[in-house]
């Protein structure tokens, strides 16, 4: 079982894991311009990719997204690069825990998370007992594209992550795969 949070229009990491793999998949992108290619996409997969248009994020609710007009990726974060110039609009938010009771998801094998910026908030609102409890974790950390965000942000991420168990791998500081020994 794949939660593969952030798409883009293609969502070619959830493809490529059911193409390969024939992986269960759920998707998780709340981008308006990305919901009709990711349709198609979910389409030639039949039941083994399930989307939700929704932002993961810390908490649940309502939260202003940033769709970047000429990029493919926005953000929650007004202080995100892509931002400037974006189109402004309510999203409905899923923290991590309500996110696992809605796919009805009891254990992840693999969490993916490329959601510019906001995989800071959504692993600090991850229990240890929970995030000890994925099989693996890829994320692309932001610290260097959003206001506010540093690389010690990721450095304490990174810690507490490999301090429950996981090894690291990273060759540039922003992409990570935590996996368990």
């Amino acid at each position: 079982v794949v939660l593969d949070c952030g798409l883009r229009h293609d969502a070619d990491f959830s493809d490529a894991i059911i193409t390969r793999f024939s992986a269960q998949c759920h998707g998780v992108d709340p981008t308006k311009k990305h919901q009709s290619s990711l349709a198609r996409v979910a389409s030639r997969h039949g039941d083994r990719l399930r989307l939700y248009p929704v932002a993961l994020a810390g908490t649940s609710g309502s939260m202003t997204f940033y769709e970047a007009r000429d990029r493919v990726s926005g953000s929650l974060f007004g202080g995100h690069v892509n931002a400037s110039g974006a189109v402004a609009y309510q999203v409905r938010s899923l923290s991590f825990e309500d996110l696992l009771a809605e796919a009805a998801i009891a254990r992840p094998d693999l969490l993916k998370l490329d959601i510019e910026g906001a995989e800071y908030d959504v692993l600090a609102s991850i229990a240890d007992k929970t995030l000890k409890n994925i099989g693996q974790i890829i994320v692309e950390f932001h610290h260097y594209c959003v206001e506010g965000i540093t690389e010690r942000d990721t450095r304490q991420v990174v810690s507490r992550i490999t301090g429950l168990g996981f090894q690291s791998y990273s060759v540039d500081g922003i992409n990570y795969l935590f996996f368990h020994a």
